[in-house]
Formats: structure tokens, sequence, C-alpha cells
């Protein structure tokens, strides 16, 4: 399985369909729309553009926040928690919580909350360095980073 690699890039290169996405994904999340379909009538987008892209692109709040939550899949094997937990301890991250879902098919869902005002990388290295350990299957940050 081909590791994917997360960016951070200028908004400005972004595309229409990109920003559009964005926006109505932060429509939701301020509950300023009360669906998806409300959300992409306001943004003008089509459904399919929204879903083409929700998942795969994230608004990164730089400066804004100093604690970001890491969401990540990992394979159910021993360690791979723990390696998982000593590349965030390696970047000087400060980790507040840790939350592990039951596995269900050999996969288990993790979601960690750290704080990055003393890390010695960005927060997109970290992810990167998360995606690349053995047993991790995806990385997503859900919000803020620097």
């Amino acid at each position: 399985m081909d590791k994917k690699r997360l960016y951070i890039i200028s908004e400005d290169i972004l595309t229409d369909a990109m920003r559009k996405t964005i926006l109505a994904k932060e429509l939701l999340e301020t509950n300023q729309a009360k669906s998806i379909s409300h959300a992409i009538t306001m943004v003008d987008i089509s459904r399919g553009t929204f879903y083409k892209y929700k998942d795969n692109i994230h608004k990164v709040a730089s400066g804004v926040s100093d604690i970001v939550s890491i969401l990540l899949l990992l394979e159910d094997h021993s360690g791979v928690l723990s390696h998982v937990l000593n590349q965030i301890s390696n970047s000087q991250a400060n980790i507040l919580t840790i939350n592990q879902e039951i596995p269900l098919g050999s996969k288990a869902r993790v979601s960690i909350y750290i704080e990055t005002k003393n890390m010695k990388m960005e927060t997109f290295e970290l992810l990167n360095s998360l995606q690349s350990l053995d047993g991790v299957l995806t990385v997503d940050l859900a919000n803020g980073g620097k």
C-alpha cells in the first residue's frame, strides 16, 4: 500500500473548487449551514465536487492554535501505537490525550491531541513522519496546526 504524503500549500494556488470545498466545510463546522446540501448551495459547488475533496483537503490555521488533533488508522499489531507515540515524543510535541477505539478488522482508529508550541519540526513534517511508520495506514489533521 502506497503511503500518502501530506503537504501544506499556499491558498492562492488552490483551484476554485478546492477553496469552495474548504469554505463549505467551515460553514458546516460553524453551524452556518445546516447540511451538506445547504453548504454546497451557499458556496455554489456540486455535491460531487464536495465529496471529491472533503476528506483530502484541510485548512491549517497558522498560529491560531498550539493544540492539534491527529487522527490515525493503525494496523492492530503489537508496537504500532508505541512507535507513533515515540515519534511524537521525539518531535518534542506534548501529548495531551490519546483515544483508541476497539480494533475492528485488524485496524484501530486513534485520535491524539498534541500541543505543538515546543515542537522542533513543523506539524506537516510530523504528520509525514507518522505516515511513514510501519503499521500506520492513514494520518489526518483534524484542526489547527503550525
